[in-house]
């Protein structure tokens, strides 16, 4: 998951969430200016996060606070 701390509390996105909207935004390419594989990179757009780990097992760290993906190879096992 992609963690952002904000002054009141966290933002959590989910892998497949931040995916879609990727692919979303990228529906708005112009016209004048599509890939020749237009349709194919939307699709590999929105499936580029698929093998991310589904939202299993304890995935906050030892405080409880969430754990970034980005952070994972910094904490043990036991902490997560």
């Amino acid at each position: 998951m992609i963690v952002n701390l904000t002054k009141d509390g966290w933002d959590v996105i989910y892998h497949r969430a931040h995916a879609l909207l990727a692919a979303q935004l990228g529906g708005h390419w112009r016209r004048a200016d599509f890939p020749v594989r237009f349709y194919k990179t939307i699709a590999a757009i929105s499936h580029h996060d698929d093998l991310e780990k589904e939202w299993k097992g304890n995935n906050l760290t030892e405080s409880g606070a969430p754990l970034d993906f980005t952070l994972r190879h910094l904490v043990t096992i036991k902490e997560v």
